[in-house]
Protein backbone atom coordinates (compact mmCIF):
# COMPACT_ATOMS: atom_id res chain seq x y z
CA UNK A 1 0.00 0.00 0.00
CA UNK A 2 1.57 3.47 -1.08
CA UNK A 3 0.86 6.51 0.63
CA UNK A 4 -2.72 7.15 -0.58
CA UNK A 5 -3.56 4.15 0.52
CA UNK A 6 -4.37 2.20 -2.32
CA UNK A 7 -4.45 -1.55 -2.77
CA UNK A 8 -4.13 -3.53 -5.98
CA UNK A 9 -5.17 -6.83 -6.19
CA UNK A 10 -3.02 -9.44 -9.28
CA UNK A 11 0.08 -6.87 -9.79
CA UNK A 12 3.33 -8.92 -9.53
CA UNK A 13 5.29 -7.02 -6.90
CA UNK A 14 8.32 -7.76 -5.01
CA UNK A 15 5.95 -7.03 -1.46
CA UNK A 16 3.23 -9.13 -1.20
CA UNK A 17 0.05 -9.34 1.23
CA UNK A 18 -1.52 -12.84 2.08
CA UNK A 19 -4.78 -13.70 3.63
CA UNK A 20 -4.15 -15.55 7.45
CA UNK A 21 -6.17 -18.59 7.00
CA UNK A 22 -7.09 -18.76 3.45
CA UNK A 23 -6.11 -20.16 0.16
CA UNK A 24 -3.46 -18.87 -2.14
CA UNK A 25 -6.25 -17.05 -4.52
CA UNK A 26 -6.05 -14.59 -1.68
CA UNK A 27 -3.47 -13.46 -1.59
CA UNK A 28 -2.81 -9.88 -3.13
CA UNK A 29 -0.23 -7.85 -4.21
CA UNK A 30 0.37 -4.20 -3.08
CA UNK A 31 3.11 -1.55 -3.58
CA UNK A 32 4.17 -1.81 -0.22
CA UNK A 33 7.27 0.61 0.08
CA UNK A 34 7.00 3.47 2.76
CA UNK A 35 4.65 1.93 5.18
CA UNK A 36 5.79 1.77 8.96
CA UNK A 37 6.80 -1.34 10.70
CA UNK A 38 3.84 -2.38 12.82
CA UNK A 39 4.12 -5.50 15.37
CA UNK A 40 2.13 -8.16 13.81
CA UNK A 41 -0.99 -7.88 16.26
CA UNK A 42 -1.17 -4.05 14.91
CA UNK A 43 -3.44 -3.41 11.87
CA UNK A 44 -3.12 -0.14 9.98
CA UNK A 45 -6.28 1.47 10.89
CA UNK A 46 -6.68 3.33 14.60
CA UNK A 47 -9.85 1.33 14.08
CA UNK A 48 -8.57 -1.82 15.22
CA UNK A 49 -5.52 -1.48 17.01
CA UNK A 50 -5.99 -3.33 20.11
CA UNK A 51 -8.27 -6.10 18.55
CA UNK A 52 -8.08 -9.54 19.90
CA UNK A 53 -8.34 -13.18 18.45
CA UNK A 54 -11.84 -13.22 18.05
CA UNK A 55 -12.09 -10.27 16.22
CA UNK A 56 -9.27 -11.74 13.91
CA UNK A 57 -11.60 -14.54 13.26
CA UNK A 58 -14.15 -12.28 12.09
CA UNK A 59 -12.41 -10.32 9.97
CA UNK A 60 -8.99 -12.15 9.05
CA UNK A 61 -5.69 -9.90 8.52
CA UNK A 62 -3.23 -9.46 5.42
CA UNK A 63 -0.02 -10.07 6.48
CA UNK A 64 3.72 -8.74 4.20
CA UNK A 65 5.87 -11.36 3.71
CA UNK A 66 8.64 -9.25 4.31
CA UNK A 67 8.30 -7.38 7.39
CA UNK A 68 5.42 -6.89 10.04
CA UNK A 69 3.07 -4.63 7.92
CA UNK A 70 -0.65 -6.36 8.96
CA UNK A 71 -4.21 -4.89 8.00
CA UNK A 72 -7.52 -6.15 8.14
CA UNK A 73 -9.60 -7.81 5.20
CA UNK A 74 -12.03 -5.32 6.17
CA UNK A 75 -9.50 -2.27 6.11
CA UNK A 76 -7.90 -3.59 2.89
CA UNK A 77 -11.20 -3.15 1.18
CA UNK A 78 -11.90 0.21 2.25
CA UNK A 79 -12.87 2.96 -0.57
CA UNK A 80 -10.11 4.99 -1.55
CA UNK A 81 -11.98 8.26 -2.45
CA UNK A 82 -14.99 9.41 -0.70
CA UNK A 83 -17.30 12.42 -0.24
CA UNK A 84 -18.45 12.98 3.05
CA UNK A 85 -20.90 15.60 4.97
CA UNK A 86 -18.23 17.30 7.38
CA UNK A 87 -16.03 18.69 4.52
CA UNK A 88 -16.70 20.39 1.15
CA UNK A 89 -13.81 18.63 -1.03
CA UNK A 90 -13.63 14.97 -1.43
CA UNK A 91 -11.25 13.07 1.15
CA UNK A 92 -8.63 10.23 0.40
CA UNK A 93 -7.40 7.49 1.91
CA UNK A 94 -3.72 7.60 3.12
CA UNK A 95 -1.71 5.02 4.90
CA UNK A 96 -0.43 7.07 7.67
CA UNK A 97 -0.42 11.21 8.30
CA UNK A 98 3.29 13.55 7.52
CA UNK A 99 2.10 14.72 11.32
CA UNK A 100 2.34 12.41 14.05
CA UNK A 101 -1.11 14.00 15.71
CA UNK A 102 -4.12 15.69 13.87
CA UNK A 103 -7.56 17.05 14.99
CA UNK A 104 -10.60 14.60 13.42
CA UNK A 105 -12.78 16.67 11.02
CA UNK A 106 -15.71 14.36 12.72
CA UNK A 107 -15.28 13.59 16.50
CA UNK A 108 -12.64 16.40 16.96
CA UNK A 109 -10.44 13.99 18.78
CA UNK A 110 -6.83 13.26 17.59
CA UNK A 111 -5.57 11.33 14.76
CA UNK A 112 -2.70 9.12 15.82
CA UNK A 113 -0.91 9.54 11.89
CA UNK A 114 0.66 6.38 12.40
CA UNK A 115 -2.30 4.39 12.03
CA UNK A 116 -3.89 6.13 8.75
CA UNK A 117 -6.42 8.46 7.85
CA UNK A 118 -8.36 9.78 4.95
CA UNK A 119 -7.36 13.33 3.89
CA UNK A 120 -8.67 16.29 1.51
CA UNK A 121 -7.52 16.12 -1.75
CA UNK A 122 -7.40 20.03 -1.97
CA UNK A 123 -6.23 20.63 1.47
CA UNK A 124 -4.20 17.75 2.38
CA UNK A 125 -2.75 16.85 5.64
CA UNK A 126 -4.67 19.70 6.63
CA UNK A 127 -7.55 18.20 6.72
CA UNK A 128 -8.28 14.57 8.63
CA UNK A 129 -10.87 11.89 9.58
CA UNK A 130 -10.77 9.07 11.20
CA UNK A 131 -11.28 5.87 9.30
CA UNK A 132 -13.93 5.08 11.33
CA UNK A 133 -15.05 8.50 11.79
CA UNK A 134 -15.36 8.72 7.61
CA UNK A 135 -17.04 5.33 6.82
CA UNK A 136 -20.01 6.42 9.64
CA UNK A 137 -23.56 5.89 7.60
CA UNK A 138 -24.80 9.56 9.05
CA UNK A 139 -21.52 11.02 7.45
CA UNK A 140 -20.64 8.78 3.95
CA UNK A 141 -23.46 7.89 1.62
CA UNK A 142 -21.47 4.71 0.43
CA UNK A 143 -20.03 5.44 -2.97
CA UNK A 144 -16.46 5.05 -3.80
CA UNK A 145 -15.22 8.13 -5.93
CA UNK A 146 -11.93 7.35 -7.06
CA UNK A 147 -11.50 7.78 -10.98
CA UNK A 148 -15.57 9.48 -10.83
CA UNK A 149 -15.25 13.07 -12.35
CA UNK A 150 -16.60 15.36 -10.20
CA UNK A 151 -19.15 17.02 -11.50
CA UNK A 152 -22.16 17.92 -9.09
CA UNK A 153 -20.87 21.16 -7.55
CA UNK A 154 -22.75 23.43 -5.75
CA UNK A 155 -20.66 26.54 -5.38
CA UNK A 156 -22.10 26.36 -9.59
CA UNK A 157 -25.97 26.24 -8.61
CA UNK A 158 -28.06 29.31 -9.60
CA UNK A 159 -28.34 31.82 -6.48
CA UNK A 160 -31.81 31.85 -4.76
CA UNK A 161 -32.82 35.25 -6.40
CA UNK A 162 -32.11 37.83 -9.26
CA UNK A 163 -32.47 41.53 -9.30
CA UNK A 164 -35.33 42.87 -11.02
CA UNK A 165 -34.32 46.57 -10.73
CA UNK A 166 -33.38 48.81 -7.62
CA UNK A 167 -35.10 47.59 -4.45
CA UNK A 168 -37.13 44.76 -6.12
CA UNK A 169 -35.90 41.30 -6.68
CA UNK A 170 -37.79 38.06 -7.94
CA UNK A 171 -37.44 34.66 -5.39
CA UNK A 172 -37.34 31.17 -7.57
CA UNK A 173 -39.95 30.27 -4.50
CA UNK A 174 -42.68 32.75 -4.87
CA UNK A 175 -44.34 33.65 -8.04
CA UNK A 176 -44.55 37.40 -7.82
CA UNK A 177 -41.57 40.20 -7.19
CA UNK A 178 -40.82 41.06 -3.09
CA UNK A 179 -39.27 44.76 -2.51
CA UNK A 180 -37.07 45.40 0.22
CA UNK A 181 -39.11 47.63 3.26
CA UNK A 182 -37.72 48.91 6.09
CA UNK A 183 -39.06 47.86 9.65
CA UNK A 184 -39.98 50.84 11.29
CA UNK A 185 -42.64 49.41 13.81
CA UNK A 186 -43.15 45.67 15.28
CA UNK A 187 -46.08 43.99 13.98
CA UNK A 188 -46.95 41.02 16.09
CA UNK A 189 -48.71 39.42 12.83
CA UNK A 190 -45.96 39.37 10.24
CA UNK A 191 -43.65 36.33 10.46
CA UNK A 192 -41.25 35.06 7.82
CA UNK A 193 -42.71 32.36 5.38
CA UNK A 194 -39.14 30.48 5.65
CA UNK A 195 -37.80 30.60 9.01
CA UNK A 196 -41.60 31.56 10.55
CA UNK A 197 -39.88 33.91 12.79
CA UNK A 198 -40.92 37.60 13.49
CA UNK A 199 -40.01 40.44 11.50
CA UNK A 200 -37.50 42.00 13.95
CA UNK A 201 -34.76 42.59 11.27
CA UNK A 202 -34.05 46.31 9.80
CA UNK A 203 -34.98 45.22 6.04
CA UNK A 204 -37.07 42.52 4.84
CA UNK A 205 -39.22 41.25 1.22
CA UNK A 206 -42.26 41.48 0.84
CA UNK A 207 -45.04 40.74 -1.70
CA UNK A 208 -46.69 43.83 -3.37
CA UNK A 209 -49.52 40.91 -4.49
CA UNK A 210 -49.73 39.15 -1.30
CA UNK A 211 -48.54 38.33 1.99
CA UNK A 212 -45.45 36.75 1.62
CA UNK A 213 -42.37 38.11 3.28
CA UNK A 214 -39.00 36.76 3.97
CA UNK A 215 -36.01 37.94 6.51
CA UNK A 216 -33.08 39.53 4.16
CA UNK A 217 -31.31 36.49 5.49
CA UNK A 218 -33.70 33.98 4.67
CA UNK A 219 -34.04 35.41 1.23
CA UNK A 220 -30.33 34.59 0.61
CA UNK A 221 -30.71 30.98 1.49
CA UNK A 222 -28.79 28.64 -0.53
CA UNK A 223 -31.06 26.16 -2.98
CA UNK A 224 -29.07 23.15 -2.05
CA UNK A 225 -26.65 22.88 1.01
CA UNK A 226 -24.82 20.16 2.30
CA UNK A 227 -25.36 19.90 6.08
CA UNK A 228 -23.11 17.96 8.61
CA UNK A 229 -26.57 16.12 10.04
CA UNK A 230 -26.78 14.14 6.64
CA UNK A 231 -24.65 12.58 4.00
CA UNK A 232 -26.47 13.80 0.67
CA UNK A 233 -26.87 17.41 -0.42
CA UNK A 234 -30.52 18.98 0.85
CA UNK A 235 -32.84 21.06 -1.61
CA UNK A 236 -35.02 24.09 -0.53
CA UNK A 237 -38.33 23.75 -0.93
CA UNK A 238 -41.45 25.88 -0.05
CA UNK A 239 -43.78 23.21 2.49
CA UNK A 240 -47.24 22.58 1.90
CA UNK A 241 -49.76 24.13 3.91
CA UNK A 242 -52.24 21.16 4.06
CA UNK A 243 -49.50 18.58 4.84
CA UNK A 244 -46.99 18.34 8.15
CA UNK A 245 -43.39 18.14 7.57
CA UNK A 246 -41.14 17.37 10.46
CA UNK A 247 -37.86 18.65 11.15
CA UNK A 248 -35.20 15.56 11.43
CA UNK A 249 -32.74 17.50 13.71
CA UNK A 250 -35.53 19.67 16.54
CA UNK A 251 -38.50 17.05 15.90
CA UNK A 252 -41.01 20.21 15.37
CA UNK A 253 -43.30 20.59 12.38
CA UNK A 254 -42.16 22.64 9.91
CA UNK A 255 -44.34 25.50 9.07
CA UNK A 256 -42.25 27.35 6.77
CA UNK A 257 -39.31 25.82 4.14
CA UNK A 258 -37.55 22.78 4.34
CA UNK A 259 -34.38 21.25 3.19
CA UNK A 260 -34.86 17.72 1.89
CA UNK A 261 -33.02 15.22 0.65
CA UNK A 262 -34.27 14.36 -3.39
CA UNK A 263 -33.18 10.48 -2.83
CA UNK A 264 -36.57 8.60 -2.27
CA UNK A 265 -34.95 6.12 0.30
CA UNK A 266 -34.52 8.78 2.55
CA UNK A 267 -36.88 10.71 5.14
CA UNK A 268 -34.56 13.84 5.98
CA UNK A 269 -35.78 16.88 6.04
CA UNK A 270 -34.44 20.52 8.02
CA UNK A 271 -36.29 23.43 9.00
CA UNK A 272 -34.30 26.84 7.80
CA UNK A 273 -33.43 27.71 11.09
CA UNK A 274 -31.92 24.17 11.88
CA UNK A 275 -29.96 24.17 8.27
CA UNK A 276 -28.33 27.66 9.17
CA UNK A 277 -26.62 25.73 12.40
CA UNK A 278 -22.96 24.90 10.62
CA UNK A 279 -20.19 23.12 12.55
CA UNK A 280 -17.91 23.13 14.70
CA UNK A 281 -20.84 22.78 17.17
CA UNK A 282 -19.82 24.86 20.58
Amino acid sequence: MDYDGGFHEGEKDDSRLVLINSSPESVISSKVLDHHLLPLFWCNNEKFADHDDDECEKDPPYVCLRCNFVAHGGCVESPHTIKISRHHHRISRVSYLRYEKWPCGVCRQSIDGNYGAYTCNECGDYYAVHSKCALGKDVWDGEELKGVPEKDDMAKDAPPLCKVFEGVVHYFLHDHHLRVEKNILYDENKFCEACVMPIIEDEFYSCAECDFILHQTCLKARRRIQHALHPHPLTLKATNNYVSSWCTACIRICGGFVYECPKHECYFKLDVRCALISEPFD
